[in-house]
């Protein structure tokens, strides 16, 4: 019989790869289970797409607020709001009122005219892709599609958004993989992985925290400037709201 817990097991993915006769045993069998495991706080594992559904329209009863993240005792837990005010840890009424911030710049019609931009970048990031690739002996190149088109090519549009120039496309895209992945080898850069999810945090605030000010004395068309100029009940928003928002636009 599979173990239902390595589906929050990191050495089961890191070993065997995505645990799916767990997830299917799950579905099958235990579709709403609670879980108390070593390490980690007690949680529900809702496993079907219907009962996702039902759970996700049912704000009030089921909230984002206040740990929504799963993570391990063995790493210092802080409650999300003192960390980033996101989106994602909120709920009614607050959650729409922020939503509706940028929602208008999200619209089928608002993107549509994006469209020939979206696709000269995205040409743009594919040849930059083909350059680095060639071998120059076997002319036959390879790349990692997810870190070199499918990640970045997100970011490119989410940034060009934002109004962030592309000089600085690649900073962000590498403080972004730490402030996500913390833990990997490849984008540690503190002693440990909160230390190197904190400092890749601060460094965003720090960046986009220049980009606030400029906007609030010169407004633009991007949306750290529609977030400046934004209200929330005749308020405007506090700079670590705004910084918030930037932070996470780009890590999405």
């Amino acid at each position: 019989m599979t173990d239902p817990s390595q589906i929050v097991r990191p050495e089961h993915y890191a070993t065997h790869g995505y645990p799916h006769a767990a997830w299917q045993e799950l579905r099958r069998h235990s579709p709403v289970r609670r879980f108390e495991l070593d390490g980690y706080d007690p949680f529900w594992a809702i496993t079907r797409y219907a009962d996702i559904a039902r759970v996700s329209r049912q704000p009030r009863l089921f909230l984002n607020a206040p740990r929504l993240v799963f993570a391990s005792r063995r790493f210092p837990q802080r409650r999300a709001e003192e960390i980033v005010r996101s989106l994602l840890n909120m709920d009614p009424p607050e959650h729409g009122r922020y939503r509706g911030l940028v929602n208008r710049r999200f619209t089928p019609h608002a993107l549509s005219f994006l469209r020939s931009h979206v696709e000269a970048l995205s040409a743009q990031v594919v040849s930059g892709v083909a350059a680095r690739a060639i071998d120059a002996v076997a002319h036959v190149g390879e790349c990692d599609f997810v870190t070199d088109v499918a990640a970045r090519l997100p970011l490119a549009v989410i940034l060009e958004l934002l109004g962030v120039p592309r000089e600085d496309w690649e900073t962000v895209f590498e403080w972004t993989n730490q402030a996500i992945a913390p833990g990997e080898p490849e984008y540690r850069r503190g002693a440990t992985a909160l230390e190197t999810a904190d400092g890749a945090r601060l460094s965003l605030f720090e960046y986009f925290g220049r980009y606030v000010a400029e906007r609030r004395r010169e407004p633009r068309e991007d949306l750290v400037s529609v977030l400046v100029q934004s209200r929330i009940d005749g308020e405007s928003l506090a700079d670590f709201d705004i910084l918030s928002y930037c932070f996470l636009l780009a890590v999405a």
